[in-house]
């Protein structure tokens, strides 16, 4: 049991350090953190919170807190009269990881522009362009921790702190983020297509503050489209996140049924998701006048030949207003 927790502390703590990502299962809520420039569908403010939950057999979890703001700068007459023309937006965003035993933690702050300009005659295409900043900072104590370096000829030594001082540290590093997207919307479909680059400066990341690793830029793109039929809306989604240590590549399909408003001034919705090599991703959400609900449960099947049965899943809530 104790080479298990061993094995596996020391496995997120790695992950931790070289990926600097929450891996989040709410994507299309969530996608302004991988791509500055996606164009929200209704081009109205709003505020969504995203908590995550990872559990190793109850040993050792990781919990991840994120909030990102999306706030499209129209001005009221614009609003009123429902012109469409180019407009800048603004996203914000912050975010916690940590480990439950003070292993690890991850935190994240960005702060991201965009510029989004019509290209067809009825306005309902647009092309965007987006930069983004966003500020690390990780942190290791292994003050307390047990590790592999602490055994005798007994075994495990119980109770003993690492001597390495080079176990424990911070680091903090700033990364220069960039997107381009195209998207569409009307009564009958919805579509966006977009790519993106992170770590366009390769900030140093090690503990000894010197050049010798540099985050290496990473690509991305982000596709989707949505049927409209009635009251009835059909969709698919797609993220792709190429990186040197880590990847994430996800595909989904959603539906989600509007009400009357007379009867119910709200809709309601389910999803399947695919993250590949590592989770099937059924979720559901509910929305109330402009207050979205969601959840998602992973059912890995990427690591379950290990034995560290890994139980994870994710609760978002979304504000429009």
């Amino acid at each position: 049991m104790k080479n298990i927790l061993v094995t596996v502390a020391f496995g997120l703590v790695l992950t931790g350090v070289k990926a600097q990502d929450i891996h989040f299962a709410r994507t299309k809520d969530m996608q302004k953190w991988y791509n500055a420039s996606l164009k929200s569908k209704d081009d109205q403010p709003s505020v969504t919170l995203n908590y995550r939950n990872v559990t190793y057999k109850q040993l050792i979890a990781f919990k991840s807190v994120a909030a990102l703001a999306d706030v499209p700068l129209l001005s009221r007459e614009t609003q009123k009269s429902g012109e469409k023309k180019g407009y800048f937006s603004i996203t914000g965003g912050f975010a916690v990881d940590k480990s439950n035993q003070g292993i690890l933690r991850n935190t994240t702050g960005l702060l991201g522009v965009s510029y989004h300009l019509p290209i067809n005659t009825d306005k309902s295409t647009f092309i965007s362009m987006g930069v983004q900043g966003a500020l690390f900072e990780n942190r290791i104590n292994m003050d307390g921790a047990t590790t592999p370096d602490q055994f005798d000829k007994y075994g495990l030594i119980p109770n003993s702190s690492p001597n390495d001082p080079g176990a424990s540290g911070k680091i903090s590093f700033f990364s220069l983020n960039s997107g381009l997207s195209v998207a569409h919307s009307d009564a009958a479909k919805n579509w966006y297509l977009g790519v993106s680059a992170r770590h366009l400066n390769r900030p140093e990341t090690n503990f000894e503050g010197n050049t010798t690793y540099r985050l290496p830029v990473t690509t991305g793109a982000q596709a989707g489209y949505e049927k409209i039929s009635g009251n009835d809306a059909f969709g698919i989604d797609l993220m792709l996140n190429f990186k040197s240590n880590a990847y994430e590549h996800m595909a989904g399909v959603h539906y989600t049924h509007t009400f009357d408003p007379v009867d119910f001034d709200g809709a309601m919705g389910a999803s399947l998701a695919y993250r590949y090599k590592d989770a099937i991703i059924p979720g559901v959400h509910v929305q109330v006048a402009k207050t979205i609900i969601g959840f998602n449960y992973d059912m890995i099947i990427g690591n379950s030949k290990t034995g560290l049965n890994r139980i994870a899943y994710e609760l978002g809530v979304k504000q429009i207003f």
